[in-house]
């Protein structure tokens, strides 16, 4: 085997002219190649590294909408209340008021 010397490049193999050639990694293929933080989760922006912690992952439950996962040191781990302050999340029904209990 041999090394091109470039962390973004993968599968690093002589070019029979004494030189080392490595193939770009590829992102959105599933695979975490050269320089990528990840590849293809949640939490894995297009480019191939890691979402901001606290952001949107997923969704809870489609019967509570107003709950949703969020990124957590690169896993879809968080869960956060989106509805405004003096509200909480019932299901089916979203975001109501303090004071009313979820049906």
């Amino acid at each position: 085997g041999c090394d091109d010397g470039n962390a973004g490049t993968t599968g690093d193999v002589c070019d029979g002219a004494g030189g080392c050639v490595g193939q770009a990694a590829v992102c959105g293929n599933g695979v975490i190649e050269g320089n990528e933080a990840c590849d293809g989760s949640a939490c894995c922006d297009a480019n191939c590294n890691i979402k901001p912690n606290g952001s949107v992952c997923g969704q809870i439950d489609f019967l509570l909408p107003c709950l949703v996962q969020t990124c957590n040191s690169g896993a879809c781990a968080g869960v956060v209340d989106t509805c405004p302050a003096g509200q909480h999340c019932c299901e089916i029904f979203g975001c109501v008021n303090n004071n009313i209990l979820c049906p």
